[in-house]
């Protein structure tokens, strides 16, 4: 019994123990203390500096700001208990969290994102933006990728101030106090509050929400005051009521609502302006961040599964790999963040310029043009963004249309970009373009300029015109490229092309003038280009006899080795001979050989005649029907033959020349 007695009295005693220290403790006593709190935030400005200014190392900065966001997030059993699961993830991919687990899903599944966001904290979004950078300078872009979406997880994506201005009138009231509630929500929210750094959207926000309390309780007061004059001037009626004392205290409180929204929307259209801009910014960046990052991870993945599936890859039959599946394009998750920046920045010209690339190498054509459209437009606009892209953009469409066979809007494209000014508008374009920066080629010689000045020229030319406009920019083409000082021997390639591009010109110059009916410059220009084929047949016939006379030495090294004895200065001869000199020898005339059956000298040779023909100048037309025999073809090299016979007639033969069925006369 007194066992029974002593159990009880302890049992009261903690009972009171623990009553008596709650009853202490204040009413709003928290379970675990706010970000503000937890976190000292001149700790994360001097972290910011010193990792900024190279004060202090990524490891460094790493560890200290996850000691910082562990004073908030170690509070909570909740985390440990996360800290500890495992995630069913590839071991390459070990480092992704649970945050960019749940993003892919939402992107994937294309949820709405409520879900996803944490309490919007800046203290705790700086610590994790500050921890991707680190990340990202240690070359560890899975952790950066994680913590990028993190920190994406303390912001919010806010309701666009202006939503009414771009809605339907009957809809607008509705949505101003839509958005009413959500700068209530989003900037007022107290916690977020004492972690913003500018003043004045402390001050707004703080009596923001009161504010709107007291609106709404005017508008109930408002349709209060109003149904009571009803009231007053029904006991009128009666020989009562005082339905003037109603109406003044209605008209008041009207005024008092009108001001009370007038509050509401100077808010609205300034602070929360602001606001919403530099969170969208700061939000958009973010998610370009985390574009690249993506990008770079599924591109090493790719990469890396070539190489582990190297046959199926090259061979791409059955249920294997193929070229499909590791083509490094078409980045879901790049374009998905990419557009998701896009719809919260859509004014940022770099995530238009992105997108625009993704889809056109993914050979989504619309949205490519459609994103390089937009590009242009906001740069284009006055007091626009930095030019820099710019003028590869416009390239980028132009190309596009043309592929599309919109050759018009193709040649305006160009046009456009032509006409404009700016004085870096050109700057780092040939460098993007190149595709082997180890190698030279003709547009490494020529001006970017007139490099895209002779494509609209030939667009001209082939599909729209008008000719003279044509006419105009292959004169200001050819008389560049005659200045360019050719390349010597050892830069075959490049000389052919340098000269090959001026055949070109000469020969579409002569179309032109062709169609104008203009034969003596017709001549002249055919004449010119005939020259030019010449030189290239004499260096052809250069390149052949340096080939046979590495065979002939070959030849008579491989007879001393047969019927001496070997010596190593012979074996070393043989083999330089066979394995590096007729190599290369046979290359260049290979080079050359296709470089002038391409040419087709005669086509041009039996044009020249017939103006010469057509011109009473049979002289002229007899030598040049000779070379015709010698170098063309056989139908070629026949009508020539018969050609020369009908000379014999006089200027009479001018009737009777064979020629080809599209031959312009």
């Amino acid at each position: 019994m007194a066992a029974r007695k002593a159990s009880a009295v302890a049992l009261i005693l903690i009972a009171l123990f623990f009553t008596g220290s709650l009853a202490s403790a204040p009413e709003d006593f928290p379970l675990a203390r706010p970000v503000q709190e937890a976190i000292n935030v001149q700790e994360i400005e001097r972290l910011e500096r010193q990792f900024a200014d190279g004060s202090l190392p990524a490891d460094e900065v790493i560890r200290l700001a996850g000691d910082l966001i562990g004073q908030y997030t170690g509070q909570f059993r909740e985390k440990r208990r996360n800290d500890r699961r495992a995630l069913p993830v590839p071991e390459r991919l070990a480092d992704l969290n649970a945050d960019l687990v749940r993003l892919m899903q939402i992107v994937r599944n294309r949820e709405t994102g409520a879900g996803f966001f944490y309490e919007r904290s800046p203290y705790m979004q700086r610590l994790y933006v500050l921890l991707g950078q680190a990340y990202e300078a240690k070359k560890e872009p899975v952790r950066a990728l994680s913590a990028y979406t993190t920190a994406l997880r303390y912001g919010a994506f806010e309701r666009p101030h202006d939503d009414p201005e771009r809605a339907r009138e009957q809809d607008r009231a509705r949505l101003r106090e839509e958005i009413y509630h959500a700068i209530a929500n989003g900037m007022g929210d107290a916690d977020r509050l004492t972690q913003e750094p500018d003043a004045q959207i402390r001050q707004a926000g703080a009596g923001f929400a009161e504010t709107l309390r007291q609106f709404r309780q005017l508008r109930l007061d408002v349709e209060e005051a109003r149904r009571l004059i009803y009231v007053e001037e029904a006991k009128q009626l009666r020989g009562g009521g005082d339905p003037a004392t109603a109406r003044a205290n209605y008209e008041r409180l009207r005024g008092e609502l009108e001001q009370t929204e007038q509050s509401l929307e100077a808010v609205r259209l300034g602070i929360y302006k602001t606001y919403y801009e530099r969170e969208s910014a700061a939000g958009g960046e973010l998610l370009h961040k985390m574009a690249l990052l993506s990008k770079e991870i599924e591109t090493s993945l790719r990469l890396q599964e070539r190489v582990l599936n190297r046959s199926s890859y090259y061979r791409g039959t059955g249920n294997v790999l193929g070229e499909e599946r590791t083509v490094l394009r078409d980045f879901v998750g790049y374009r998905a963040l990419l557009e998701l920046a896009h719809r919260l920045n859509p004014r940022r010209a770099e995530y238009v310029q992105l997108l625009a690339e993704e889809y056109r190498t993914g050979r989504d054509l619309p949205r490519a043009i459609m994103y390089y459209e937009l590009v242009v437009d906001l740069v284009g606009q006055p007091g626009g963004q930095s030019t820099q892209g710019l003028a590869l953009s416009y390239i980028r469409l132009a190309g596009l249309y043309a592929d599309r066979q919109n050759y018009i809007r193709s040649v305006q494209t160009y046009e456009r970009l032509f006409a404009r000014t700016e004085p870096d508008l050109w700057q780092g374009v040939k460098e993007r373009l190149r595709d082997q920066p180890s190698t030279r080629s003709l547009a490494d010689l020529l001006d970017i300029q007139t490099t895209f000045r002779l494509h609209l020229a030939d667009l001209m030319f082939e599909k729209t015109g008008p000719l003279n406009r044509a006419k105009n920019l292959y004169e200001q083409s050819l008389s560049e490229l005659r200045q360019i000082a050719l390349p010597d021997e050892a830069e075959y390639l490049l000389r052919q092309a340098v000269l090959r591009r001026q055949y070109e010109v000469l020969l579409r110059l002569a179309a032109i003038e062709r169609r104008g009916r203009q034969s003596e410059a017709e001549s002249r220009l055919l004449a010119e280009a005939l020259q030019i084929g010449r030189r290239l047949e004499e260096e052809s016939g250069a390149a052949l006899t340096a080939l046979q006379s590495i065979d002939r030495q070959r030849a008579d090294v491989s007879a001393q080795l047969k019927i001496g004895p070997e010596e190593q200065e012979l074996s070393q001869r043989f083999y330089r001979l066979s394995y590096v000199e007729r190599p290369i020898a046979a290359e260049k005339e290979a080079s050359y050989r296709s470089t002038v059956q391409a040419l087709d000298l005669p086509q041009i040779l039996e044009r020249q005649a017939y103006l010469a023909v057509r011109a009473r100048d049979l002289n002229t037309a007899r030598p040049l029907y000779l070379e015709m025999i010698q170098k063309g073809r056989g139908d070629q090299a026949t009508r020539a033959r018969q050609n020369l016979e009908l000379l014999s007639e006089g200027p009479a033969a001018l009737r009777r020349l064979k020629l080809p069925p599209d031959f312009e006369r």
